[in-house]
């Protein structure tokens, strides 16, 4: 975030600095894009950060997706059990 207020400060035009917006885009007009920080739009559950715009409900989806195939992974063992050649786990026997 500070790099990006830096690089606003000097590439800005009018320096307008947007933040913490919530509603409609068209809310504040004007604005260039560079000079919105953070806003949210409760119609499109869009959030804008300084150009970059992501979904809310796409990111919830996307974790639903994923959600089980990551607990399937997490419950498996973080490394292989080595046997040794006497067949006994863990006892050299």
């Amino acid at each position: 975030m500070d790099d990006r207020i830096d690089r606003w400060w000097a590439e800005s035009v009018h320096h307008n600095y947007v933040d913490r917006i919530i509603g409609p885009r068209n809310i504040i007009g004007g604005a260039a894009t560079t000079d919105m920080f953070r806003m949210f739009d409760p119609t499109t559950a869009d959030v804008v950060f300084w150009g970059e715009e992501f979904n809310i409900q796409a990111l919830i989806d996307e974790v639903r997706r994923i959600m089980p195939v990551l607990e399937v992974e997490a419950a498996k063992p973080h490394w292989e059990q080595k046997i040794p050649p006497s067949g006994h786990p863990g006892t050299g026997l």
